[in-house]
């Protein structure tokens, strides 16, 4: 994405998220924090995921979780 797209894009975003508490006189801004996308990861989803990247390569896997770890 050129900077000029990523410069608008941000712009709008910080405008959407200034009309959306000024409009609102109960609205509150919380930040997500910096693990917010991390947090959001499905673990079955990505775990399938990588397993099958592994198969492709050729490899066969097992998986055990880790709590039954001895």
């Amino acid at each position: 994405m050129p900077k000029s797209k990523a410069k608008t894009a941000l712009g709008r975003t910080i405008q959407v998220i200034v009309f959306e508490l000024l409009s609102d006189p109960t609205a509150r801004y919380q930040d997500q924090g910096t693990d917010c996308y991390t947090r959001q990861i499905d673990i079955r989803r990505r775990t399938d995921h990588l397993v099958r990247q592994l198969e492709v390569l050729g490899h066969k896997v097992t998986l055990t979780l880790a709590d039954q770890v001895a």
